[in-house]
């Protein structure tokens, strides 16, 4: 059986769907938030109510009865609701990458010194790790934890094609920086109660050189690898597991993976996340 269907006859047209498409998931996941977020309000504020924290009063000041319409609140709840973050609201993985992608550019993204997708992979994989979520798109590849997923199918191109980021290619590598809808994105930020982990992504991260990232992001997995295991971490163990991954092996050549520095790395890491 064979089906015939039409398609749109330039990429250009192609690429201007999928961002449409793109544009309504998004708003579709911003009212998500706000009907979440005022959700939240109602149920603390009928709470408020139930425990009697707050007092309901006829236009007499008289205390609301039964038999008395109500009339105004007198005191408000003074508890600040719960933030809305991406898991209570039920995103998918690729448009949250796309939108931290976005808020990694916005934080990181200077004139003066290129930014490419070897730190911003990093700093998604750390800043992931920061908010306990998931990090299985990330392989040990031979630059450290790496998403191909990421990059080819997921949070990247969904943030091209939204103009959340541009992405200029060169000869030293892609070079990400702000698009002109990224405003969008860093609402988002805002809504899902995200601001924090920018925040804390620009106190820890901004000024880290690649390798200092390459350093960390590795060494985090595999101390992941081995607690998975049962085996203790120290410097000796992560050495083993890099020196027996045909990706990763070569790392133990390089200066930046020396004995001192993995062991600053572990240190750090007990901090950092």
């Amino acid at each position: 059986m064979t089906f015939e269907f039409e398609v749109p006859p330039t990429t250009e047209e192609q690429s201007a769907i999928a961002a449409i498409l793109s544009d309504m998931d998004a708003e579709i996941d911003a009212l998500t938030a706000k009907l979440t977020k005022v959700r939240g309000i109602k149920q603390g504020m009928m709470q408020e109510l139930l425990t009697g924290h707050i007092r309901l009063v006829d236009e007499a000041g008289d205390t609301a009865s039964a038999e008395k319409p109500v009339a105004k609140i007198i005191e408000m709840p003074k508890r600040k609701p719960e933030a809305v973050t991406s898991q209570t609201v039920g995103h998918n993985q690729q448009f949250d990458d796309a939108v931290m992608i976005a808020g990694i550019v916005n934080a990181l993204y200077s004139d003066k010194y290129p930014l490419g997708r070897k730190k911003v992979q990093k700093c998604l994989y750390l800043l992931r790790r920061h908010q306990d979520e998931s990090t299985a798109a990330f392989k040990k590849k031979a630059a450290g934890p790496y998403a191909d997923e990421v990059r080819y199918k997921g949070g990247e191109p969904i943030a091209r094609n939204a103009k959340y980021i541009t992405t200029t290619a060169g000869k030293q590598g892609t070079a990400f920086a702000r698009g002109k809808d990224i405003d969008k994105a860093l609402g988002y930020i805002q809504n899902w109660g995200r601001q924090t982990d920018i925040k804390w992504l620009t106190d820890k991260l901004k000024f880290k050189k690649i390798d200092e990232l390459e350093l960390l992001a590795t060494v985090d997995m595999a101390i992941c690898d081995l607690e998975k295991s049962g085996t203790p971490v120290s410097v000796a163990a992560i050495k083993h597991l890099i020196a027996t991954n045909a990706e990763w092996k070569a790392k133990l050549e390089k200066q930046t993976f020396s004995d001192a520095n993995i062991a600053k790395a572990i240190e750090e890491l007990r901090t950092l996340l």
